[in-house]
């Protein structure tokens, strides 16, 4: 299948450094990057925006990404979207936390960038 438009990635990180970093590796592989600092924003940009690929941190003030998660699922505006936890907790128990939220993969920060692009290839071509 070719891609035949800008895959649509939402970037959720309360670091606004990292948050930024991805966006401009999205944004350099002719995606879309869209950003938000916490939960609340993410939930909201998910219905708005209906992103193909939401990049979710766990570690968020306020409402933690495993929660996010759940909610952008229950939600039919953003639950069809691939969702990835990038997160510093990357332990075996982390990683099943996150599979039984919702997520579609989990990766551990720093992001292998290699396995990014595949991921966000692989979500665009759904």
């Amino acid at each position: 299948m070719t891609k035949t438009a800008p895959t649509r990635v939402l970037i959720a990180d309360d670091d606004a450094a990292a948050a930024e970093m991805l966006a401009a590796f999205v944004t350099g592989r002719g995606d879309t990057a869209y950003l938000a600092n916490d939960g609340a924003m993410a939930l909201r940009m998910g219905a708005d925006l209906q992103p193909d690929v939401i990049l979710l941190d766990i570690s968020m003030p306020g409402m933690n990404g495993y929660e996010t998660c759940r909610q952008l699922r229950a939600n039919p505006r953003s639950a069809g979207a691939f969702i990835v936890a990038l997160t510093g907790w990357g332990q075996d128990q982390d990683k099943q936390h996150a599979m039984k939220s919702g997520f579609d993969a989990h990766l551990t920060k720093p992001a292998d960038l290699e396995l990014l692009a595949q991921l966000l290839a692989n979500a665009s071509e759904r």
